[in-house]
């Protein structure tokens, strides 16, 4: 008796609220006409990571896979029942917050589909689309006999409405092990399949798995459309790879160089000259027939010998030098370059770590 006796007041009381529901301006509950005509996109699957589809919402209804078995003893219906009744003269009033506390508050007393039928069309008052949607699915997964089949039907034509208004996100990760997060709550563990509806706007979808290079994704989603995002892990040594960058510029080792030749070319014609003139004086001795063991004087130019002996000299040093600059060039061209750490930027096609996306 009770049971009928609350059927019949929450059927009463939703009608009054179907009806308030109907006089909101269409803007408000209903999707845009214009999204109706437009014909379903799609885009191409990507490589790697990233969005790899985008396409209107097909408002496929969820199916009537529950069946609602009464279990609740009749003393607690009875309080639900006050806290029910006290929530629909709150909501007749607008008091939409305590409203939804006393709904809420009845349900858990007595989780009965007609309080989670007005929750639904609370929650939608309140501009809470979501809370709105997920409350109608789940009535909307109820066989028929709980609510009146006019009642599921005012929860179809809402979800509808409703979901007009949402984003629907699908993440596919099949790597094992890895931690999905989406707006930094946890989404599950992979290998999975998963879909989550969600408002429009922006979202961020992160993973993490040891020894993998952490994905982040910054998703900006468009109502009424549903999206499918592959999540792939990069393994370090992907990202992480060595270049050859210079120490110092490539004029410094160039200096040492033509130092080097510069001092080996002055160096050598020095000697070669010094060598000459001394050549020359053992030619003119020779020839003018000077015998040592006689001790006859002869002319002989002592200046030009200590001018040989000097450029000689000079250009031993000379050649020392140029020597030195050619192992420092060789040292400076061997050390110029060395081996750097650096990260390879990640692309969307290619794990969508670290890039903002919008549709």
């Amino acid at each position: 008796m009770l049971f009928k006796r609350l059927v019949v007041s929450g059927s009463v009381i939703a009608g009054l609220l179907v009806a308030t529901w109907l006089v909101v301006p269409q803007e408000v509950w209903a999707a845009p006409a214009v999204r109706a005509k437009t014909p379903p996109a799609r885009l191409a699957a990507a490589e790697g990571g990233g969005i790899l589809a985008k396409r209107l919402q097909r408002f496929a209804l969820p199916k009537q896979m529950e069946t609602y078995v009464e279990r609740t003893p009749e003393v607690k219906q009875v309080q639900a029942n006050k806290i029910f009744q006290l929530g629909n003269r709150k909501f007749e009033k607008r008091q939409l917050d305590d409203a939804i506390r006393l709904y809420r508050q009845a349900y858990k007393i007595w989780p009965h589909p007609i309080i989670l039928y007005n929750m639904a069309i609370n929650l939608g008052f309140l501009s809470n689309p979501l809370a709105a949607a997920l409350k109608f699915r789940k009535v909307l997964r109820y066989k028929a006999g709980p609510i009146s089949s006019e009642r599921y039907t005012e929860a179809a034509k809402h979800y509808k409405r409703l979901m007009s208004e949402l984003a629907i996100l699908r993440v596919v990760c099949k790597e094992p092990g890895v931690k999905i997060f989406v707006d930094g709550k946890p989404f599950g563990v992979a290998p999975l399949d998963k879909t989550v509806t969600v408002l429009r706007g922006r979202h961020m979808v992160s993973a993490s798995k040891k020894k993998k290079v952490p994905y982040s994704a910054a998703l900006t989603l468009n109502d009424g459309f549903h999206y499918r995002l592959r999540v792939r892990l990069k393994d370090f040594s992907d990202v992480v790879k060595t270049k050859l960058v210079p120490r110092y510029h490539w004029y410094v080792p160039t200096i040492a160089t033509g130092v080097a030749a510069l001092a080996l070319s002055i160096g050598a014609g020095l000697w070669s000259s010094g060598s000459g003139i001394l050549s020359a004086l053992n030619d003119d001795l020779s020839k003018s027939g000077f015998d040592p063991e006689l001790g006859e004087p002869i002319d002989f130019n002592q200046a030009r010998e200590d001018r040989s002996v000097a450029l000689q000299y000079a250009g031993q040093v000379l050649i020392g030098v140029g020597l030195t600059a050619v192992a420092a060039a060789v040292v400076l061209w061997v050390l110029r370059n060395k081996k750097v750490r650096y990260t390879v930027e990640v692309s969307p096609t290619k794990g969508g770590a670290g890039v903002n996306f919008r549709f």
